[in-house]
């Protein structure tokens, strides 16, 4: 069997995902070569399984029927949103005292039908308004 000099075989060009891995890994192993003189190493960490969507699938998994969704701190509406494809046929309601998030609510509300929000606050007395101290 004969044999095909090097200059003669060739590859196809590499996409752009190919590059970049290959890329990822040249400057891990470069890295590596540069911390082990300290004893220590770059090391891949599996993704952090506590994500809000992650808790919600936890949730749904314990099989409990799910009615009302109330989003107390709602902010935009967003931990609401990721539990809607988990329970469906749920209805939510978010909690806001911020003004300054209505518009955000408000387009969560056209965009999904169970969806609702109200701009108000718990306190010890009934008042038109009220100062909070956002950090």
């Amino acid at each position: 069997m004969a044999t095909v000099p090097p200059a003669v075989i060739r590859r196809r060009p590499l996409d752009l995902v190919e590059r970049k891995n290959l890329m990822k890994r040249a400057m891990l192993k470069l890295a590596n070569s540069l911390l082990r003189p300290f004893e220590a190493q770059v090391v891949k960490i599996a993704p952090d399984p506590f994500t809000m969507t992650s808790a919600i699938g936890r949730i749904r998994g314990h099989d409990i029927p799910v009615a009302t969704v109330i989003d107390i701190g709602a902010w935009d509406g967003t931990w609401s949103v990721n539990a809607i494809p988990f329970f469906p046929s749920a209805s939510y309601l978010a909690i806001e005292p911020l003004q300054e998030r209505m518009a955000a609510l408000e387009d969560r509300k056209h965009v999904f039908a169970s969806f609702d929000y109200a701009l108000c606050v718990a306190g010890d007395a009934d008042a038109t308004e009220v100062t909070l101290n956002v950090s």
